[in-house]
């Protein structure tokens, strides 16, 4: 297989003191894609295979591709047509801005010298979105899934945050096939203060990759992992498959939980691993090394709803639902 060079990317965060009209029902304000100080987003993506498929462990793997860490700082600005960016690494390729008084991005094509919307928060259920259509000559606009229409499937809040869920794809391999090999419900989703399940690059038109859309891996904010779409992916995606447990070392008690949780690893032999504690929504609410074999949590200030405890070492997974009442 090839080496593959990180693309580059910019993006605009438009800061707007504006009323959020159909952004939000809640009182709650709208929170933006990007931290304070850094932001980093894990971004899968298919690429073109040159060994034989015998020879790739796909086991619960996304398939064959490559994971690419875009990072931005808020010192880091390029201005294109009299619109102030902030970009990755260089201004020359991918470029995004962020209006946050309705909740929608836009990313820039240097090559097309337009923008696109590639995320709308502003939708409700029955709505339609229309991933945007590129010229086919431009390999870092082009993907299979553009031009297909999405109807927004349902809307749900967790702690005060939108999230729009749409249906699986009808084009593109990537989200009808790839994802079948994890344990999860994956389909498209506009969330906020994340941005599409997708990465808020769209296509990320890494080199010798696919032209499909990518897929959020991880998020971080100000050094602080604040989303995780699976702790069996982790933010980056390897050839190897990660085995469950044959023993239920996950013990949780109680559960149904009202304040304190207290979670026991049965089997000293496995401790070391990491612990994640995530909502439905794959957002990180707890994660931690167990060097012990026990942990208490404090659920007090949780939000009641239905909630995920994940313990993964180097090779294997346990995971257990939290009813938080």
């Amino acid at each position: 297989m090839k080496k593959f060079k990180k693309n580059r990317a910019c993006f605009l965060l438009v800061i707007a003191a504006l009323s959020f009209s159909g952004l939000k029902t809640h009182a709650q304000p709208y929170q933006s894609i990007f931290g304070k100080n850094s932001t980093v987003f894990h971004i899968f993506t298919v690429i073109t295979s040159y060994v034989s498929s015998e020879d790739v462990d796909t086991t619960n793997l996304l398939g064959v591709g490559i994971t690419m860490e875009y990072k931005f700082y808020p010192q880091d600005t390029a201005t294109y047509n009299d619109k102030l960016y902030y970009y990755s690494g260089s201004e020359m390729y991918l470029c995004v801005r962020e209006d946050t008084s309705t909740g929608q991005l836009f990313r820039y094509f240097v090559e097309e010298d337009k923008e696109f919307l590639i995320c709308d928060m502003t939708l409700q259920p029955g709505d339609t979105f229309i991933f945007p259509k590129f010229n086919e000559l431009c390999h870092h606009c082009y993907c299979w899934e553009q031009d297909e229409l999405f109807i927004v499937d349902s809307v749900s809040y967790t702690d005060g945050k939108k999230t729009i869920h749409f249906p699986k794809l009808k084009k593109g391999s990537f989200y009808s096939d790839h994802l079948d090999h994890i344990d999860k419900d994956f389909h498209l989703t506009f969330t906020e203060g994340l941005g599409p399940s997708y990465g808020v690059l769209g296509c990320p038109a890494v080199q010798f990759g696919e032209n499909y859309l990518g897929l959020l891996l991880c998020a971080e904010k100000d050094s602080v992992l604040v989303y995780v779409t699976s702790p069996r992916l982790g933010c980056f995606q390897a050839a190897v498959s990660v085995e469950q447990f044959e023993a239920d070392i996950l013990l949780l008690s109680p559960n149904p939980v009202e304040t304190t949780l207290k979670i026991h690893i049965s089997d000293p032999a496995v401790l070391g691993g990491q612990l994640f504690i995530t909502d439905i929504h794959g957002g990180v609410r707890w994660q931690g090394a167990m060097n012990e074999d026990v942990v208490i949590l404090d659920f007090t200030n949780y939000t009641p709803g239905v909630y995920i405890a994940h313990y993964i070492t180097k090779n294997k997974k346990a995971s257990k639902k939290i009813i938080k009442i």
